[in-house]
């Protein structure tokens, strides 16, 4: 049901003060959408009949009110609520403004269907009346049929001080009005902004205000507002600043920027448009009668608000981010024993959605070649805090003893991690000690040392006093001497030569005899020693295979001259011996200047 709101005038006859507005349309909870400064005198009134409160027995009477509007000219208006208040006009209408005007869809017909818009004559007329029946009898008959709808569970009043005709007459045209009123909506607003109440936040457009207007053009203005904030038309996306003209039907939005502190701002719409019947003074100063407005097609200035608020900027979300920690389970160090084990990789992470789920899957990667090991794991966990750990792990097999591992980390969204999914979170650095673990080397078998060769020198020996060879440069014992054995060989082959030739001469001396003109040595007789002292028995020369020289033969054979042999003197092998002390001298000579320089 179209609602109105309500104007509260004092009690008949008492002014009015002044700040009353026009309402053409009001809401559930009483705000009025269209207001306009008016002002109403109750010296400015058409008077009706007195008439008797039922309830109270008061007398009161009706009127016809004149309204002055901001541009001079007079509107007239009606009440809408019955005299029921004390004699200041105090009447508490806060529930009433709540519910709405009862019978309000029925007010706008008995207003356009009743005095003035119709003459005194032509409505009694209407109504069937054909006797006496003045303007303040169609005043009052009116006030009646509208107190009527307004006021259901309020008495009709008796007219008082009047002929039993009027009263009778006025009864009937109220009667008329009644049964034949029929619900028409509120009357259109001539002049809306919509919605009349917009949040948002800074650093975006609170959109969505709509201009709805009969005039040709009105004047939408932006006051309260901080410096920076300014009317934006989507249509264009132009800043128009705080004021711009606008026609029927233009949208606008609020353009907040980011940073600004939260608060609100006031839209005004202004525009000259024509009053309808139906519509309602609201009095904005307190406690006061309602007035019902009668048509007047004069355009008014008019004005509409609208309020907007903003919140400030959020503080942007933290992103998700990741760290680890990597260590042996076994004992939380640093190195895992060759044989293999377990990675505890504990992820810190920070900037998550408490309550949302997520998962960290892992791997681990060979550090010397920058690839993975195919070892992975993940965990799939929903934090109750924004950050937190978790504990990832991972089996390390005896394989992979000696490697250096580093593990490397990502963050999803959910429980399952499809392939191609982007990570919320990453983290990857082979430096990152943190991140690194070590696999212990597989330990070498001992070899035992075999002992020494009989003769040979034991640990300690010194080899002749020092532990070194005269041909050692500093080496071990045995090492020395097998560099003396090689340096003096060289010079004792060529003297052991010689020492052989010189022995050789020496022998074939001692067996060599002058020859006497026989080319054939005579055999010597070899004789046995005697046995037990006995004497010696020549022993009988063996047989000779040597064939006898004809004496041809050996008359062919000339004698030869004795000559002298190296065994005859001795000197010669003198001289092949100092020769070779000479080569010896040398030789070793040679080998300390090759360990010097060694």
């Amino acid at each position: 049901m179209a609602l109105f709101l309500a104007l509260v005038l004092a009690v008949f006859g008492l002014s009015a003060p002044s700040g009353t507005g026009v309402a053409s349309a009001a809401d559930r909870n009483g705000q009025p959408t269209l207001t306009t400064p008016v002002k109403i005198d109750s010296q400015l009134i058409d008077k009706g009949y007195r008439f008797e409160v039922a309830e109270t027995g008061d007398i009161r009477s009706v009127a016809l009110f004149m309204v002055e509007l901001p541009d001079g000219r007079i509107a007239r208006a009606y009440c809408i609520n019955a005299v029921i208040g004390s004699a200041e006009g105090a009447h508490n209408l806060s529930s009433f403004g709540e519910q709405g005007i009862p019978g309000g869809p029925h007010v706008r017909w008995v207003l356009k269907n009743s005095y003035p818009e119709i003459g005194a004559r032509e409505l009694a007329a209407n109504a069937g009346v054909t006797g006496a029946f003045p303007e303040e009898a169609a005043i009052t008959a009116t006030q009646f049929a509208l107190w009527h709808f307004t006021n259901p569970d309020v008495q009709r009043p008796r007219i008082v001080e009047v002929s039993e005709e009027i009263r009778m007459n006025v009864d009937t045209v109220a009667d008329y009005l009644i049964d034949h009123a029929t619900a028409e909506t509120a009357p259109e607003a001539n002049l809306v902004l919509a919605p009349t109440q917009q949040n948002g936040q800074a650093g975006s457009d609170i959109d969505g205000f709509t201009v709805t207007t009969t005039a040709e053009s009105g004047r939408l203005t932006l006051t309260g507002a901080p410096a920076g904030v300014e009317l934006i038309d989507p249509a264009r996306n132009v800043a128009v600043g705080t004021t711009a003209e606008v026609t029927s039907g233009q949208r606008f939005a609020v353009r907040v920027p980011a940073g600004t502190e939260a608060g609100t701002a006031t839209l005004t719409l202004e525009a000259d448009v024509p009053l309808q019947a139906g519509s309602v003074l609201v009095y904005t100063g307190g406690v006061a009668q309602q007035l019902g407005l009668v048509s007047d097609t004069a355009p008014v200035r008019q004005e509409v608000r609208a309020a907007v608020s903003w919140t400030a900027e959020p503080a942007p979300e933290p992103e998700p981010t990741i760290g680890t920690l990597a260590r042996d389970k076994a004992d939380g160090d640093k190195t895992l024993d060759h044989t293999g084990g377990t990675v505890v990789d504990t992820v810190s992470y920070s900037g998550l959605t408490p309550g949302q789920t997520y998962t960290i899957t892992g791997e681990l990667i060979d550090a010397d070649t920058e690839r993975s090991t195919e070892i992975t794991a993940r965990h799939t966990f929903t934090p109750d805090a924004a950050t937190g750990t978790v504990d990832v792990e991972f089996t390390v097999p005896a394989a992979l003893a000696g490697r250096t591992l580093v593990v490397f980390e990502k963050l999803f969204t959910g429980s399952r991690v499809e392939t191609g999914a982007v990570p919320v979170a990453v983290h990857e650095d082979l430096k990152d000690l943190n991140q690194t673990v070590t696999v212990a080397e597989k330990p070498v078998t001992d070899v035992p040392t075999p002992t020494d060769e009989p003769g040979a020198p034991g640990d300690g020996d010194d080899c002749g006093g020092d532990g070194h060879d005269v041909s050692s440069s500093g080496g071990d014992c045995g090492a020395g001497s097998a560099l003396s054995a090689a340096g003096l060989l060289t010079p004792l082959i060529p003297a052991v030569v010689l020492a052989v030739l010189a022995g050789g001469a020496s022998s074939a001396v001692g067996s060599v005899a002058p020859v006497t003109g026989s080319a054939h040595v005579p055999a010597t007789v070899p004789t046995r020693a005697p046995v037990n002292g006995g004497s010696v028995t020549p022993v009988a020369p063996a047989p000779s295979s040597t064939v006898a020289p004809t004496p041809a033969e050996e008359a062919q054979v000339p004698a030869a001259e004795p000559r002298r042999l190296l065994a005859n003197t001795g000197a010669s092998v003198l001289l092949v011996v100092l020769a070779g002390l000479i080569l010896l001298l040398l030789g070793a000579s040679l080998v300390q200047v090759r360990r010097r320089r060694s």
